[in-house]
């Protein structure tokens, strides 16, 4: 730790950049410590803001949660010149508002790739590989296994299924801290859910494709890749009424189904018979969604803007504090 300020002076006497792109928001606070030093702008990219209601004083401020806001507290304190967050559901609009930082936040949803392959996939053939009847219903889920996911929500669901005779499967892909308890009540119940694990991105295709319907109830918000991954290839999505932005991807009878009581399985097991009905019926509508070079182009445009300004105001009468 005591030689990486040294390490980054090096470097930055060595290549003599003219942007920080500070990934988080720790790099952000650090990233800053330079900017001053180096006169250059500040580019903070955050991953959504999952602490915001301290921001809108919202929340209750106890000290263990203004702790874990800390961090997300100082990214914003310190004025980079960009922060560009990811626009997962976490992020409300009157953050950006009572921000005071105007434009300098950008708000972008991740962008969509589908692989040429996936078209060609046959849903049954894709069943069978994995032992299970064409006539089975197959309901996924792929995420990490962390408390805030809410997969436990989705065992509740498949208990309750079995209850009903439901010939359902469920499929979880995904690893994490929760993964443990969450196969311990598996086996317990002997409930029709199978554990994947983790898997390299380029095989969760293949598990989204045999998908009948993609499930997904959320705490803090539904919005994931994996979920646009799942509307880009037209797969019914239930999911919980959960995030900023949500209803404008999520419309019931179209898209898919939203929950609005994501711990009551009766109401979850309702939505996904719609949503099976849904497909079968081929009445799905497509979601217009950005690829990856769409999405990355619109942020390396507004970084280009954003250098133009600097340079255009660094030598004028004019000359701005861009530095906040």
């Amino acid at each position: 730790m005591v030689l990486f300020p040294i390490m980054i002076n090096h470097i930055f006497k060595l290549f003599k950049p003219v942007l920080i792109y500070a990934h988080g928001a720790q790099a952000v606070v650090a990233g800053n410590f330079f900017r001053r030093i180096y006169k250059i702008p500040l580019v903070a990219r955050l991953y959504g803001l999952c602490n915001m209601d301290i921001f809108l004083r919202r929340a209750d401020l106890a000290l263990g949660r203004i702790y874990w806001a800390l961090p997300e507290i100082l990214a914003f304190k310190v004025k980079a010149d960009l922060y560009v967050i990811t626009a997962d559901g976490t992020v409300d609009p009157n953050f950006c508002r009572a921000s005071g930082l105007g434009d300098r936040i950008l708000l972008l949803r991740n962008g969509v790739d589908l692989p040429k392959s996936f078209h060609k996939s046959d849903r049954n053939e894709l069943k069978k590989e994995e032992g299970i009847a064409p006539e089975t219903k197959v309901i996924v889920f792929v995420g990490r296994l962390e408390d805030f996911k809410r997969v436990d929500r989705i065992l509740s669901v498949s208990q309750k299924a079995k209850e009903y005779n439901q010939p359902w499967q469920f499929i979880i892909v995904g690893d994490g801290r929760e993964r443990v308890f969450l196969e311990d009540w598996q086996r317990k119940y002997d409930l029709p859910v199978k554990f994947v694990g983790a898997v390299p991105h380029q095989h969760v295709w293949r598990y989204l494709a045999m998908a009948d319907v993609f499930l997904s109830l959320h705490d803090l918000s539904s919005i994931s890749n994996t979920l646009l991954e799942a509307l880009a290839m037209q797969i019914p999505v239930v999911c919980a009424r959960k995030g900023y932005g949500i209803e404008e991807l999520i419309k019931d009878g179209a898209t898919g189904y939203l929950v609005d009581d994501p711990d009551n399985p009766d109401e979850v097991i309702a939505k996904i018979g719609e949503a099976f009905l849904l497909r079968d019926s081929l009445r799905l509508t497509a979601v217009p969604l950005k690829s990856w070079e769409v999405r990355f182009e619109e942020e390396f445009t507004r970084i280009d803007e954003m250098m133009e300004l600097r340079m255009r105001y660094r030598n004028t009468p004019e000359k701005r504090n861009l530095d906040g």
